[in-house]
């Protein structure tokens, strides 16, 4: 056998190094104001120098990571802690690190900067809602106002941003709608606490994927951000992404339990309707340990009621007893009894009269017409203001005014005060008095009565409000309202019922004015009066005048004085911790030598003040109405006269006039 030999060379290299994983600093930390940019850079490098890819979990919501550079940016929209990891990667190899990234509210200092209102007049259709400030991560909670004859109606609330947010009322079977009033509340998004803001409170937001119905009653399971003893939760359907209508609920262990300190499910229903298909929405829910307090200018009261209160069609309202006389409520399910599913609503026109919330319950109408309801509980969150911004109305009785300047000293200080007053005779035979004003500083103002022929007074009482000049409106201040100086440079007089125009600071349906002489510049008597187009109409929405007139004094001659006047729209409510009703009369207030008194029928007894004054002038001899008798307020009702001067003759018979009259309950 033949072999053969084959020589080669074998080289053997090293062996490559090993791929070296990327390392990564760890950024500490971070604490991060909800709705402040956001632009955090990670550090890392590669030892081989290859290209990184970066890569984060956990991060607050509305922040992203650059995958190139490792930048962190954007707005964080949601208050919590975050557990975030971040990830960086060479291709081979990979290295991370972990750090916590708390999400806070804009500071103590800033708080809830709650705010409520009353909005009157809503409809089917979207209107926006102005508020006095502005929020980054705004919850809006809104609740209808519910009467006799009303189809059902749910709030519906969108674009929820800034200074403002959308607003309407829908009907499940989409019925058209007008005419509601709806009360809110508004918070920012964040966790406060009683030692850091003065309430233990949180105010989120939720994407609700879940859409419960009769039969299915599940909700979603959420987190407390406090601890509390007892929760009071209060939400909202807070946008509008199915045009069909859903509304808000929460539970705690089961379907019929309120929250409780352990358990919390948010969600919105559709009640009995067929069509049980949404898509997501965004949920708002505040949470609030029950209780009573005073946060800046507000106090609130917050609790869920007992199990009593039943359907629109049942024996409404079921009411709750309240610490004191409240503006503006919102309610919300807390538990929910009925399979069918409902919604509290707030009962009646004046749903906070006389220390009481006011409520029912009412369901969709869809699969079947009936609106009685089992007894449930609600939530509630009721609030008014604690002496703080707004019209900061006092009322008071000034009892033995008589015809010499007397200081009255209210308890709280005004930047422009007006003052109206009104007369009230003692008896039948009391000569004609009108109420003067005079020397009106921040806390105090003198009065005195003055009879137009000279005669010496004694022993009347006088009614007052006083009111911070400016102008208000529902939504902010719980009350369409302003409250006006002017100078008036006209006298009126028998034969001449001009007055001077003026223009309304807001819109009006049924403007109610009362008004008051409030200056002394000149000595001699005269006394406040309004009109509308004409010396015979009251104030319309479209044409005010107002002015001073001296009845029939041969005397016409006056200097100017300052005229004070309140404008409101009519109707009942509450405003500062006081029930009040406003309105006109219809055209039977007859003089004082026409056997009064003449009694208008109250929604309520009211208790400590009362303003009236002219509402157009019928008898070209002029006059003033006056509260009538010892108790111008027995049996609720208000009893009035009108008055004339004895300058010229001494009758005091007078044709029938309308009076503008306001009357307010207690709780200054």
């Amino acid at each position: 056998q033949d072999s053969t030999d084959i020589a080669f060379s074998w080289v053997i290299n090293a062996a490559p190094p090993l791929n070296q994983p990327p390392t990564i600093v760890n950024p500490g930390d971070q604490t991060t104001a909800v709705g402040n940019a956001v632009s955090l850079g990670i550090s890392a490098s590669d030892a081989e120098g290859d290209t990184l890819n970066y890569s984060a979990a956990g991060l607050p919501v509305g922040l992203t990571i650059d995958e190139t550079s490792g930048q962190m940016g954007g707005t964080p929209t949601a208050v919590g802690t975050y557990a975030v990891t971040v990830t960086v990667d060479d291709g081979q190899d990979s290295a991370g690190t972990a750090f916590s990234w708390v999400i806070q509210t804009t500071g103590p200092s800033a708080g809830p900067k709650l705010h409520y209102g009353v909005i009157s007049g809503i409809g089917d259709q979207w209107q926006t809602v102005q508020l006095p400030q502005s929020y980054d991560n705004i919850v809006v909670i809104a609740s209808v106002g519910m009467q006799d004859g009303l189809a059902p109606a749910i709030t519906r609330v969108r674009n929820a941003q800034g200074a403002q947010f959308e607003l309407r009322v829908q009907n499940p079977s989409e019925t058209p709608l007008s005419g509601y009033a709806v009360h809110y509340v508004v918070a920012e998004a964040g966790v406060y606490t009683a030692a850091t803001d003065g309430i233990k409170m949180e105010a989120q937001r939720f994407s609700s994927t879940v859409t419960d119905r009769t039969s299915s009653w599940v909700g979603e399971a959420v987190s407390y951000a406090n601890s509390y003893e007892q929760p009071v939760v209060l939400g909202q359907v807070m946008s509008a992404n199915s045009a069909d209508w859903s509304v808000f609920w929460a539970r705690g262990a089961g379907r019929s339990q309120p929250p409780s300190p352990t358990q919390l499910f948010i969600g919105k229903h559709v009640g009995e309707d067929s069509n049980t298909t949404r898509v997501d929405e965004t949920l708002g829910y505040i949470v609030v340990e029950a209780g009573t307090g005073t946060l800046g200018d507000l106090t609130y009261e917050a609790a869920v009621s007992a199990d009593i209160v039943k359907g629109v069609t049942n024996t409404p309202p079921y009411t709750v007893n309240l610490s004191r006389q409240m503006a503006a409520a919102v309610v919300s399910t807390s538990g929910l009894d009925g399979g069918g599913g409902g919604w509290p609503v707030l009962w009646g026109d004046a749903p906070l009269g006389g220390g009481q919330l006011s409520v029912a319950y009412d369901e969709d109408q869809i699969s079947d017409t009936e609106r009685n309801h089992t007894t449930e509980q609600l939530s509630y969150l009721v609030f008014t203001s604690n002496n703080g911004p707004g019209p900061k109305l006092y009322t008071g009785i000034v009892e033995n005014v008589g015809d010499s300047w007397q200081t009255v000293s209210v308890p709280k200080s005004y930047n422009e005060m007006v003052v109206v007053a009104s007369v009230q005779y003692p008896s039948t035979d009391s000569l004609p008095a009108v109420p003067r004003i005079r020397n009106v500083a921040s806390d105090r103002f003198e009065v005195r009565i003055q009879n137009p022929s000279g005669d010496s007074l004694s022993g009347y009482k006088i009614h007052f409000v006083t009111v911070e000049a400016g102008v208000y409106n529902a939504t902010r201040d719980g009350v369409t309202m302003e409250a006006r100086r002017t100078t008036s440079t006209l006298t009126d007089y028998r034969g001449s019922w001009l007055a001077q125009e003026q223009t309304f600071a807001n819109t009006y349906t049924a403007p109610v004015v009362i008004g008051q002489v409030m200056s002394a510049d000149d000595p001699d008597w005269s006394v406040f009066w309004a009109r509308g187009s004409d010396q015979w109409t009251p104030p319309s929405a479209s044409s005010l005048y107002v002015g001073k007139h001296v009845g029939e004094d041969s005397d016409t001659s006056r200097g100017n004085d300052t005229i004070g006047y309140i404008v409101i729209e009519a109707g009942i409510g509450a405003l500062d911790g006081l029930g009040y009703e406003a309105g006109i009369t219809g055209d039977f207030i007859k003089g004082v030598g026409n056997a009064p008194p003449f009694n208008v029928i109250l929604s309520a007894q009211m208790a400590t003040a009362i303003v009236s004054a002219s509402s157009g002038m019928n008898r070209s001899n002029g006059g003033w109405p006056v509260l009538w008798g010892s108790d111008p307020l027995a049996g609720g009702q208000l009893a009035l006269a009108f008055d004339e001067d004895q300058v010229a003759d001494s009758e005091r018979n007078h044709a029938t006039e309308q009076v503008g009259y306001v009357v307010f309950g207690s709780g200054n």
